[in-house]
């Protein structure tokens, strides 16, 4: 009874987490030119949310909130638009997404 109460609350959360529109922008059409990309593979991500658990990682470290992250659609990677004021390392990325709980594959520059 706990389980089926515990996976219908799932069900309704995710379901009105849809309709409100809060899952990331899985476009680029949001991305102006004063900002670059870097697109990493990450492992142990499994929803959105992981995506928005990194996002808040990277305002929190560079102090920035216009940072957005798109995730792919079976959530293997994910694409940072960051402000071309902002500079950071591959070794920075891979510290950051590491204190969020995740693996670092592949981080690939534009």
């Amino acid at each position: 009874m706990k389980n089926s109460l515990i996976l219908a609350l799932l069900i309704m959360m995710t379901v009105g987490i849809f309709a409100r529109g809060a899952l990331p922008d899985t476009t680029t059409e949001n991305v102006n030119s004063s900002s670059y990309t870097v697109k990493i593979s990450v492992k142990g991500m499994v929803c959105s949310f992981c995506a928005q658990g990194i996002k808040k990682s990277f305002e929190k470290v560079l102090g920035e909130k216009n940072i957005t992250v798109n995730v792919s659609e079976d959530f293997s990677n994910i694409i940072l638009f960051i402000s071309n004021n902002i500079k950071i390392s591959d070794n920075k990325i891979t510290e950051i997404i590491i204190d969020s709980g995740y693996t670092v594959g592949k981080i690939m520059r534009n």
